[in-house]
């Protein structure tokens, strides 16, 4: 498909002794979390937009917006965060590619970072690091 993979370390503390409770009722240990934002990391590459068009097609395409971290909202749509996602969807941080946005990508040839959480595909083409 032409794109390639990265991967990153992430420097984890401590494993902590909490535990997170989603909506479902299932329990999430911090080393769960941790083993699941290692999981995500390690599955997120960079890929011309014009590869995602099939997704975007199917409106599976999550935009994260540049004030988020990619890694970390996955993990929040993974584990069925609905407070986060709904807040981050509201204030428009997170919303689903328009077709504005993706005709615009499509005439820049541009690259943006992904990584999927069935159903979704999410997508940033940059984040404010400051």
């Amino acid at each position: 498909m032409g794109h390639q993979l990265a991967e990153f370390k992430l420097a984890l503390a401590e494993p902590l002794i909490v535990i997170i409770e989603n909506n479902q009722g299932i329990h999430v240990t911090a080393d769960q979390s941790s083993e699941l934002m290692l999981k995500l990391n390690r599955e997120t590459s960079r890929i011309l937009w014009k590869d995602l068009q099939r997704f975007f097609a199917q409106g599976a395409v999550l935009l994260v917006g540049p004030e988020l971290d990619l890694i970390a909202t996955a993990a929040a749509v993974a584990n069925d965060d609905s407070a986060s996602v709904s807040a981050w969807m509201k204030s428009e941080q997170l919303m689903k590619a328009s077709e504005e946005i993706a005709a615009r990508w499509l005439a820049e040839d541009c690259e943006v970072w992904a990584v999927v959480v069935a159903p979704w595909v999410l997508v940033q083409k940059e984040r404010n690091t400051a």
